[in-house]
């Protein structure tokens, strides 16, 4: 019996079973996750769910075709999910290779990039500078993957989103941004940072955006392309692209002709509808009067809802209908709108020189022409000023007499302020307003092709001031900057309106002068600055003095492209430079020698420490009152296996220039360490062994640490080692200089300031400077006997620096004379060819066993 019960239930739930199955039939549903934050394409407002991707979502999935269910999570979640096949679809996601494993994509929705931002920087960013930099990225995004996998930089900073980057930048605790310029470009809009934050390079690593959806639903893929066609083809997708992303899509480039007549289109398909309907009148009399009305009531309710201005007219011009858009726009109702004269109700339309624009409506209605409207039209509203575009068209009736006119017009002010907002970010340098590397690129490519074109010359100057490091340094970045701006309108006042200007990093800017006649044009305007270089610059209330170089390219003599002939005027600036500065150079085919021998050098110092092709000369410092060897200075030499033995003053500039001078200054701090200390290990007497450091090696942040290892590896006592520093060095950031020093000298290291007398020389800076010897330059020991300025300058110095309890050391002395004034003077320790030129370790050391002593007899003949 229980079974029998059992089986008639079975069959009951069946049949209940089958009986419902239709209704749950009617639409499949699909779950579709993805994270809530990531704005243009989705983010949260007022409690509501905003974005390119959810506008985007309601247009796709519009037709009931599918039940729709949104939820949300963090993107790891999100992925492995939809990997699982726990949810249908994540909504739009980067299309890579390594996905397409994991899961299917759509069609291609759009096309997305990456750029580079930072805040208010001098310098240039390129992708290959980076690694320089504190990197902000997105978490997990393909941006990431692109920086970790294709750029090569493993050390960043993830954010859970792009706004938490950008408030990152802002407040300094990142030095760059790398990320997706739709999202970046969207916040800096929002938050007013378009001018405090800037781009370096944009449209990089261009990559594909479409549907992610489980491989367990491949239907959905099919589904959403054919709904994706659709949008696309409609016109739909494009507003919505431009609404979010401010800028035209990928597909609407291919489509522009169609944009272009897509109002005239609106008209057209009105207008057939009239014809249609009126043939439709004459067949059917009785009945047309109803179905006018019905279809005037349907056109009435059209153009009420259309998003654009629609006004109709009459064949007078007078004005019969006006939809919300219209009476919105002009802040006036509709019974004050009709009946007006058209020209009267758009009385405050004006072309861009500020002229009344009338509307050639009698071309519409005498000629049938269909018009559009100039460009640049601006409307006057209760609401000021609106940019507007649109057209005009005729009206006819079923016999194709034109009867009126219909103008649509469109209100594009926000349009038109976030492309032009775009617009200076991208061409326009933020601190001075001059153009930037890109604008100037494109309007030097034209200046040499109307050059070409017309058989004339055009110059390129490039300018750049001198010793503006030291400014920004001293005086602040703000003052460098107030001088970057009066610079840039003082340049621009000296030339012609046809001249650009442009700013392309940092204090150097470029001069594109076209249509000259003679060379002479361009030097004549190079003059014209170089004078007004010499007057000084008021900054701050305060007069400074800040001189400029020049170097000069003439098209087509230096040139006929933009790559040769910005190249060639950058040789020029830089035999400028090596002039003294101040000065101008036209550029010369002999400058290319120098330049290609400086690189060449330049490549070689790169190779140079590997190859062991540095070496290390000592030269003896001598107590001046015993005579005895007290310690060495360290000096570097370099065999090229080209050049031979190369002069420092030739390569050590260049390595300075080129940052090279920090890895060689290691290696010499190093070199010298070691070999005091095998002198000491081999019993020799422990002696003080001294060594130079470069500016670029002083102003690092870890210099100390650097120095404490290398002495520390060495086992050297820090007793032993002293540092030479010069003036110019020790005066950059005296501050910093004062730090510093503190630190060595806590270590035990003894610091002396070198070339004394040459630099600025203030004894206020000299008692605040925590050292321990001063070298008196040898431009003064070598006059000391023969000129009394020299002799008293060198007896103050004397005197100074022992009143201060520095040690004192006199460099080049060469003659008996200067060694027995010094040693009257009570100078401390000498050194110079009179003892001894500097020497390989080898000879040092046969000196040391002999136990050499200088011994200068007073009374003896040189």
């Amino acid at each position: 019996m229980i079974i029998k019960c059992l089986k008639i239930n079975l069959c009951i739930f069946l049949l209940l079973l089958v009986f419902f199955q239709p209704v749950y039939a009617g639409a499949n549903s699909i779950i579709y996750e993805t994270e809530l934050y990531g704005p243009p394409f989705k983010f949260l407002e007022d409690d509501e769910i905003h974005g390119f991707e959810i506008e985007l979502n309601q247009l796709i999935f519009s037709d009931n075709y599918y039940r729709f269910e949104y939820k949300f999570d963090t993107w790891e979640k999100v992925y492995e999910k939809l990997k699982n096949g726990e949810i249908d679809t994540c909504g739009l996601l980067v299309v890579n290779e390594e996905r397409k494993k994991d899961i299917l994509f759509s069609d291609t929705v759009l096309s997305i990039y990456i750029s580079i931002y930072s805040k208010e920087r001098k310098e240039r960013i390129d992708i290959k500078d980076l690694g320089k930099y504190r990197v902000g990225v997105g978490k997990e995004q393909y941006s990431e993957h692109i920086l970790k996998n294709t750029v090569g930089i493993s050390n960043y900073t993830c954010f859970t989103n792009v706004e938490e980057a950008v408030e990152a930048l802002n407040h300094g605790e990142i030095d760059v941004i790398f990320e997706n310029q739709d999202a970046v470009n969207h916040f800096l809009i929002k938050k007013g940072l378009t001018g405090k934050i800037i781009t370096h390079k944009t449209d990089l690593f261009p990559v594909k955006v479409a549907y992610g959806v489980s491989k367990k639903n491949p239907q959905l893929v099919q589904y959403i392309n054919e709904r994706l066609d659709r949008v696309k083809k409609s016109g739909t997708y494009e507003e919505l692209f431009r609404k979010h992303f401010f800028r035209h899509s990928d597909y609407y480039k291919t489509k522009q002709k169609i944009k272009n007549f897509a109002g005239m289109f609106v008209v057209f398909v009105l207008l057939v509808l009239l014809q249609v309907y009126i043939r439709h009148l004459k067949k059917k009399v009785s009945k047309a009067y109803r179905e006018l009305r019905k279809q005037h009531e349907w056109l009435r309710i059209t153009l009420l809802s259309i998003g654009e201005a629609v006004i109709t007219t009459d064949e007078n011009a007078i004005v019969t209908f006006s939809n919300y858009e219209t009476q919105k726009l002009l802040g006036l109702s509709e019974d004050e709108i009709s009946g007006r004269k058209l020209d009267k109700l758009l009385s405050g339309l004006v072309n861009k020189n500020e002229n009344v624009y009338k509307i050639p409506i009698e071309k519409v209605i005498n000629h049938g022409e269909l018009i559009k409207l100039e460009t640049d039209l601006s409307l006057m509203t209760p609401h000021g000023k609106k940019l507007v575009e649109g057209t005009a068209a005729p009206i006819r009736n079923d016999s194709g007499v034109i009867i009126g006119a219909v103008i649509a017009l469109k209100d594009i002010t926000e349009i038109k302020k976030k492309e032009e907002i775009l617009y200076n970010m991208e061409y326009y340098d933020p601190l001075t307003g001059l153009p930037n590397r890109s604008l100037f690129t494109d309007r030097l490519n034209m200046a040499l092709a109307q050059s070409k074109r017309n058989n004339e010359m055009c110059a390129l100057i490039i300018l750049d001031l001198d010793n503006f490091k030291a400014i920004n340094d001293t005086l602040g970045h703000s003052v460098g900057d107030m001088l970057l701006k009066q610079v840039a309108e003082k340049i621009k006042g000296y030339l012609r309106e046809v001249d650009t200007v442009a700013r392309i990093g940092g204090d150097e800017f470029i001069i594109i002068q076209p249509q000259i006649k003679e060379i002479s044009d361009a030097t004549r305007a190079a003059d014209r600055i170089l004078k007004k270089f010499q007057k000084p610059w008021i900054l701050e209330g305060k007069e400074y003095y800040i001189t400029a170089s020049m170097g000069i390219g003439i098209y087509p003599n230096d040139g006929e492209d933009q790559q040769t002939i910005f190249k060639n005027a950058d040789t020029a600036l830089y035999r400028a430079k090596e002039l003294g500065r101040n000065n101008y150079q036209l550029y010369t085919e002999s400058m290319n020698q120098k330049v290609l021998q400086r690189l060449d050098i330049e490549n070689s110092l790169r190779r140079a420490i590997e190859r062991e092709e540095f070496v290390l000369f000592y030269q003896p410092q001598i107590d001046i009152k015993t005579g005895k060897i007290v310690g060495f200075e360290a000096l570097l030499r370099w065999y090229h296996p080209g050049y031979g033995l190369v002069p420092p003053m030739e390569f050590i500039p260049i390595a300075e220039d080129s940052g090279l001078i920090v890895a060689i200054g290691e290696w010499v701090l190093k070199t010298a360490c070691r070999q005091n200390k095998k002198w000491i290990d081999s019993g020799l007497e422990p002696r003080l062994i001294s060594v130079n450091l470069s500016a670029r090696q002083f102003q690092r942040n870890d210099v100390v640490e650097v120095i404490d290892k290398i002495r520390s590896d060495s086992g050297l006592e820090p007793e032993l080692l002293e540092l030479e520093i010069t003036e110019s060095t020790a005066m950059q950031d005296l501050s910093f200089t004062i730090d510093v020093l503190n630190q060595l000298r806590k270590k035990g290291i003894r610091v002396s300031l070198d070339d004394f007398g040459t630099g600025y020389s203030s004894l206020n800076y000299l008692r605040q400077l925590p050292i321990d010897t001063l070298k008196i330059d040898k431009s003064f020991v070598r006059d000391i006997t023969a000129n009394s300025k020299e002799e008293a300058i060198a007896k103050t110095v004397i005197s100074l620096a022992h009143k201060l309890d520095l040690t004192v050391v006199a460099e080049g002395v060469e003659t008996k004379e200067q060694f027995l004034f010094l040693k009257k003077e009570r100078c401390d320790k000498v050194q110079g060819y009179l003892f001894s030129k500097p020497l390989p370790a080898e000879e040092i050391e046969k000196m040391l066993r002999n136990k050499e002593c200088f011994i200068i007899d007073e009374n003896a003949d040189n």
